[in-house]
């Protein structure tokens, strides 16, 4: 179940929020999005934007958003964001 839920939400992330979010916005590039699922079943999700906005802090709400919509309780641990001076965020998503 953790490997079809883990899909489920990479699929929404890429193919449908940020997609959508950006098609109406001149110029706009949606940010990259590089996951990993791990032998634990746990998932790292590596997020690589294009702006200075820093934006790490804001993926913990979309991320339990996410677990909300597929009816699944997350927990979520910041292994690296960019406003504490790392290149990209990386999050570490599990269900239990």
């Amino acid at each position: 179940m953790k490997g079809v839920v883990n899909k489920g939400i990479q699929e929404w992330v890429e193919e449908s929020f940020f997609a959508s979010a950006t098609r109406s916005i001149s110029g706009a590039v949606p940010p990259r999005f590089e996951f990993e699922e791990l032998p634990t079943g746990r998932l790292h999700m590596r997020y690589h934007c294009h702006s200075d906005r820093k934006l790490c802090a804001l993926l913990r709400g979309l991320i339990l958003g996410i677990g909300d919509l597929f009816q699944q309780l997350a927990q979520v641990d910041d292994i690296a964001r960019t406003d504490r001076g790392h290149s990209h965020c990386i999050k570490e998503i599990a269900f239990p």
